[in-house]
């Protein structure tokens, strides 16, 4: 059984966060903490909040591992490329500076040649 006891300054963390406009999924996580924290067993806590014993473990063992951090959904995906993003827009703007009418697989052929692929169709969304 996992045992979560709160120190003071978290328990008041944790009182804070629930202030705050959150997900849904986060204020769960928060419940399942204070339970925990209240002696609650996780199978206890999964039928109290309607979630998976193993959802509840395993919060309670991120918890221990990485503290409050483990509320949130860790990010699957990798971080945004801002710095292509911003490559990509420039281009995109000194070539429809130009002055002409682009289809977008000409825009496509002309950002490759600077050393950007971006397909037709991604051309027309950006």
């Amino acid at each position: 059984m996992i045992r979560i006891h709160l120190d003071d300054a978290t328990r008041d963390e944790l009182r804070a966060l629930r202030r705050e406009p959150l997900p849904p999924k986060v204020r769960d996580r928060i419940e399942m903490l204070t339970l925990a924290d209240a002696g609650w067993s996780a199978p206890r806590i999964a039928d109290h909040l309607g979630h998976c014993g193993q959802t509840v473990r395993d919060l309670l063992e991120g918890f221990l591992d990485r503290g409050i951090g483990a509320l949130y959904p860790r990010r699957t995906v990798p971080p945004p490329d801002s710095a292509r993003r911003d490559r990509v827009a420039e281009e995109l703007r000194r070539s429809l500076a130009e002055g002409r009418t682009w289809t977008g697989r000409q825009l496509s052929q002309a950002l490759a040649e600077r050393g950007i692929a971006l397909g037709p169709r991604q051309v027309i969304t950006k």
